[in-house]
């Protein structure tokens, strides 16, 4: 093979090269193009997604301010609990202590119940012995004015035999 063919067969090859080069550079220049709208709709997202996280940002102050609020909310009503829990334990006390006391009181009128019983039994028999003494003594006055009667009839017949009188 002369120079000549060999420079026209470097020419084809470098042709063929050429055209394959063209093919790929088309290829890129497709996928290049495809990429560049894949990179504006990811710079699209991005913006969007950066507008969300400055939103979700904002909002996670304000829950934050609002986390300081809610939390000395939450202490104050904890003090406030642990007061009433305080007081109902004070409450409490004083009720089972009332309780208690109610309690004595009432074993104190049950024992006082029981005496004033006993009184009023001890009463009822005196009454009765009283009643039984008086109605005897009633008997025994009756007895006494039969006797003085009788007492004083004598008398008058030992005055009137005294005097002479015979009856």
């Amino acid at each position: 093979m002369t120079e000549a063919e060999q420079k026209l067969e470097e020419i084809r090859l470098l042709s063929l090269r050429v055209d394959e080069i063209k093919a790929q550079n088309t290829a890129y220049s497709v996928k290049t193009e495809e990429l560049e709208v894949e990179v504006k709709e990811s710079e699209s997202l991005f913006s969007k997604l950066t507008a969300e996280v400055a939103t979700i940002k904002e909002e996670i102050k304000k829950l934050n301010s609002k986390k300081t609020t809610i939390e000395k909310d939450i202490t104050k009503y904890e003090k406030d609990l642990a007061k009433a829990r305080e007081g109902f334990s004070i409450a409490t006390k004083g009720m089972n202590d009332a309780n208690l006391i109610k309690d004595a009181l009432q074993l104190e009128i049950n024992d006082q119940r029981i005496a004033l019983e006993g009184l009023n039994d001890s009463v009822e028999e005196r009454t009765k012995v009283i009643t039984a003494n008086l109605d005897s003594l009633k008997a025994f006055e009756g007895e006494l004015a039969i006797k003085e009667s009788l007492l004083s009839k004598r008398e008058r017949t030992l005055d009137l035999r005294e005097q002479g009188i015979k009856i």
